[in-house]
């Protein structure tokens, strides 16, 4: 799953969250009036009658309507759950893999000049510590290798995975126009 799958997906989620909710609220309703037609209503009346009837009816085809939507939603959740761990894996370690070279090799040009026999290393701690490196190894206060090991993991269910994913890429690829 791509970005842009990902993006549709968290949409399609949402979208079926609020159907529902509405779905909820909408059967939840009309319980309540068909309680009350049902207790009050002039039996005599067309119009009550009638309202009772399509009340019925909406207590009949809601709950199907809502296991229909309930079950969309979970393939959607599922899908989303391995897309978010294919986008991790996949697409996101490879931006951010490529980005950390790209800008590890800019640093390494500037400051091996400076650390010419350096015995202990400390060439590595200064590109690490490079200011473009550093913004790529930490985005938002997010350290972005422990998203990548998300993969290992079953915790793409969790509320705002994928869109926190998204974010990360996005800040990685207006890091990189700056290398």
């Amino acid at each position: 799953m791509n970005a842009a799958e990902l993006k549709l997906a968290i949409k399609t989620e949402d979208q079926l969250s609020r159907d529902i909710t509405a779905l909820i609220a909408q059967l939840e309703q009309a319980k309540q009036e068909l309680q009350l037609l049902d207790d009050t209503g002039d039996l005599n009346d067309p119009a009550v009658l009638d309202k009772i009837s399509r009340l019925h009816l909406l207590m009949d085809l809601l709950p199907r309507r809502l296991v229909i939507r309930q079950d969309q939603h979970a393939v959607v959740k599922t899908a989303m759950e391995a897309g978010c761990r294919r986008f991790a894996s996949q697409e996101f370690k490879q931006q951010l893999e490529a980005a950390l070279a790209k800008a590890r090799e800019k640093a390494r040009a500037k400051l091996t000049p400076l650390y010419k026999g350096d015995l202990y290393g400390h060439l590595e701690s200064a590109i690490d510590a490079s200011s473009v490196v550093a913004s790529l190894l930490t985005v938002n206060g997010k350290k972005k290798d422990v998203l990548i090991k998300l993969e290992y993991t079953d915790c793409f269910y969790a509320p705002g995975v994928a869109e926190t994913l998204l974010e990360l890429a996005s800040e990685i690829a207006k890091i990189e126009t700056t290398i």
